[in-house]
């Protein structure tokens, strides 16, 4: 189906390509391919750079030269954000999650390696007060001069989630191609950008997969509605001729630990695991709980093709280094 994409930055390296996971297909006596959004790039790999093509356009048909956004000291969106902006000629401004006395190790190494502006705040400031300092922080900016262009969290707008309604298009077309029709597919569901995009894109491009997003540590109800506020937002502003009900979105939970950010040991197990099985590394806050849940789902089930879409994220590895049990 045709449909008109907004304008967008050309950054990431797409489309990526799937591939069969034989060892897991072995273990689990099915077919299990993964999407590798792992190599959209080198330094800005994952899902969160399909987003920010579509962002930062925006931000630069707006003549922004600052664009500032929020996260975790981890973030893989802020790493993104940050090296995506270096690459296109804007400041990077963070909002973080944490303490300054942190020693600077995976993502947020590679944040200030290039020199983003950093803010830290408490997570009691980041769940109160992230609003009112988010205005701050364009104000001070405004009074220097600049102006700023804002990207909530993971860049879970409408605007955001079309960069995996195209991940659903390309999907689609692999399938077509290869005379293969997966059955389920499974991703990490954080901030809702990534879930929007791809149940609004498996209806507009006829996916009969079911979409299952393995929840990585957000309350249920409240992501869900998220979810279904960026669905309708994108719909409607973006003219998408697609209707999603609440029933189309399928948040799992039971994977993450005691929530987002927690390395339990069954996240550790599913990171050896993969690595063994088939060379795929997984990060520990998305992706290894994304296929945590993936396995454990497919358990439950007898046969059918399966696909996951690997979102990247492995720099925040290095940060929990000490959780991972290798030794030398």
């Amino acid at each position: 189906m045709d449909f008109q994409y907004p304008e967008k930055l050309n950054l990431a390296n797409l489309p990526t390509p799937i591939e069969r996971l034989s060892g897991l297909s072995a273990e689990l006596g099915r077919d299990v391919h993964v999407k590798r959004d792992d190599l959209t790039g080198c330094a800005t790999s994952g899902n969160k750079i399909r987003k920010l093509e579509f962002v930062l356009a925006e931000a630069k048909s707006q003549d922004a030269q600052v664009v500032v956004t929020v996260g975790g000291t981890q973030s893989n969106h802020c790493r993104t954000t940050v090296l995506a902006c270096r690459q296109v000629g804007l400041e990077p401004y963070l909002i973080l999650r944490g303490s300054q006395d942190v020693q600077p190790d995976g993502n947020l190494l590679l944040d200030l390696l290039c020199g983003a502006r950093v803010r830290f705040i408490s997570p009691s400031q980041y769940s109160e007060n992230l609003e009112s300092i988010v205005e701050e922080v364009v104000n001070e900016q405004a009074e220097q001069g600049r102006k700023c262009y804002y990207v909530p969290v993971g860049a879970s707008t409408e605007l955001g989630a079309m960069g995996y309604l195209n991940c659903a298009r390309e999907i689609a077309r692999w399938q077509e191609e290869n005379g293969v029709t997966f059955d389920r597919i499974y991703y990490g569901a954080g901030s809702g950008g990534t879930s929007a995009g791809l149940i609004l894109g498996g209806k507009l491009y006829n996916l009969s997969a079911g979409i299952r997003g393995i929840n990585v540590g957000e309350p249920h109800d409240e992501f869900v509605e998220d979810i279904d506020g960026i669905c309708r937002r994108a719909a409607e502003r973006f003219s998408i001729p697609v209707t999603v009900d609440r029933a189309d979105i399928e948040v799992v939970d039971g994977y993450y630990g005691e929530g987002y950010g927690d390395m339990p040991e069954p996240v550790v197990d599913c990171i050896h695991r993969l690595a063994v099985s088939d060379g795929l590394v997984l990060d520990p806050v998305y992706t290894a709980k994304a296929m945590l849940g993936l396995i454990g789902e497919e358990e439950k089930t007898k046969d059918g093709k399966v696909l996951f879409i690997h979102t990247g994220g492995i720099f925040s590895l290095f940060a929990y280094k000490d959780k991972l049990r290798v030794t030398t």
